[in-house]
């Protein structure tokens, strides 16, 4: 699942700014891995129902 790999990237992305470059991720940052993390888990459900 591609959407899966995406929502990796980008978790990952943020998790290295945070933790390596210490940069703190802002409200939008939280809001877009959480829009990616909801997405991810309609397609998933999708994929399982079927």
């Amino acid at each position: 699942m591609y959407v899966t790999f995406g929502v990796v990237y980008i978790s990952t992305a943020l998790a290295w700014l945070w933790g390596v470059d210490g940069i703190t991720p802002g409200w939008r940052d939280v809001v877009g891995v959480t829009l990616a993390l909801g997405g991810a888990a309609v397609i998933a459900s999708g994929k399982a129902a079927h």
